[in-house]
């Protein structure tokens, strides 16, 4: 089977827990069984799996963080170079898929809304050039998953080794509630896809209304384990990440570094990035 079909089957079987989980399946073990009420039943123990935990070797490390570092221009938000507020812009060395081929995240997380704006690019197999994953336009209106954080729970299916990072994401309505959303990324060979689960509402008042993908309501208790529920039979992992500025605070960047000290700065976000 060669690897497009493997990546074909993998993404269906993606999009089958999805819609599992979106609509309370008792069938799917990794779906939390729904009560009378139609919220998540309380769990009586959660149980994960071990697996192998040795990061893939970097193919031609070198090779791969010179050429990062030269197509800059095409991974990086477009306007960095414009912004206002240069310190919101960040950059991360990654290995999401534990391929051995580096991504190279690309954020910024601005403005009252909390709106995150994010590109995601990996190294091709050739180690010729950058494939792109994920794209959204600074400031976009379209709600972005907080990329940026130092890290996150990580869940690795112990069968295909697939890897789904938890993310939240925090938005701002109209200068009032606040909905804290939750759900999980991962990458294909194509693409990264993203689905959410839950939700938190904080609403004016200071009270909170908490809700997964059905609509049904969950209690606080429900809304805190359920990706744990949800992901019963995996293993359950840290992936910690190494943002570095794009300006530090004395008004440098990326643009006045030589390309060796940019290539050090690309190899130490990666030193930073770890799944364990």
């Amino acid at each position: 089977m060669n690897k497009k079909i493997i990546a074909l089957v993998l993404a269906v079987l993606a999009m089958v827990s999805v819609l599992a989980a979106c609509t309370n399946s008792n069938t799917n073990e990794t779906t939390p069984a729904a009560n009378a009420t139609g919220s998540t039943a309380p769990a009586e123990e959660v149980t994960f799996a071990t697996v192998d935990e040795t990061p893939a070797a970097i193919i031609n490390a070198d090779t791969q963080f010179e050429l990062i570092a030269e197509k800059i221009n095409i991974w990086k938000l477009k306007d960095f170079d414009t912004t206002d507020t240069p310190e919101a812009f960040k950059y991360a060395v990654t290995d999401l898929d534990n391929n051995g081929r580096l991504e190279i995240f690309s954020a910024a997380s601005t403005g009252s809304s909390y709106a995150t704006s994010a590109n995601l690019y990996e190294v091709n197999e050739e180690l010729t050039d950058l494939t792109l994953l994920h794209e959204t336009g600074y400031m976009s209106e379209d709600v972005e998953p907080d990329f940026i954080v130092d890290s996150t729970d990580c869940y690795i299916n112990p069968e295909t080794m697939e890897r789904f990072y938890i993310y939240s994401n925090s938005h701002r309505f109209d200068g009032e509630e606040i909905l804290l959303t939750k759900g999980y990324f991962f990458l294909t060979d194509e693409d990264m896809d993203k689905y959410w689960l839950i939700n938190k509402t904080v609403k004016t008042d200071g009270s909170y209304s908490y809700k997964d993908c059905d609509d049904f309501s969950l209690t606080e208790e429900e809304f805190n384990n359920y990706m744990d529920k949800h992901y019963a039979g995996y293993a359950k992992l840290t992936a910690t990440f190494g943002w570095n500025d794009f300006a530090n605070a004395e008004g440098v960047t990326v643009a006045d570094l030589t390309k060796a000290e940019f290539v050090n700065n690309l190899r130490s976000s990666f030193a930073e990035f770890s799944v364990k």
